[in-house]
């Protein structure tokens, strides 16, 4: 089994810009910078908007949650800024 952050980063830069321009909001135009950029702000997001992200990308969500062996979204709320 790959650990978290290689199953995240197996997305590719051109599916995180599409990704992130062309559907989603939820990680911004950081995320695609690089693999560990998008790795930061998938990780934030897992903390902050824990619910939008399960919801969104619930393979990203599950793959964050086994890594961190945290359910966020059953702790935290979304935190709107």
């Amino acid at each position: 089994m790959q650990s978290a952050p290689l199953v995240i980063l197996e997305i590719s830069l051109e599916e995180r810009v599409e990704l992130i321009f062309m559907e989603y909001e939820l990680f911004g135009f950081y995320a695609a910078v690089s693999e560990a950029e998008f790795f930061a702000v998938a990780s934030e997001r897992f903390f902050q908007r824990p619910s939008s992200l399960k919801k969104d990308f619930p393979e990203i969500y599950r793959e964050l949650m086994e890594f961190y062996r945290l359910d966020t979204a059953s702790i935290f709320s979304d935190i709107n800024f």
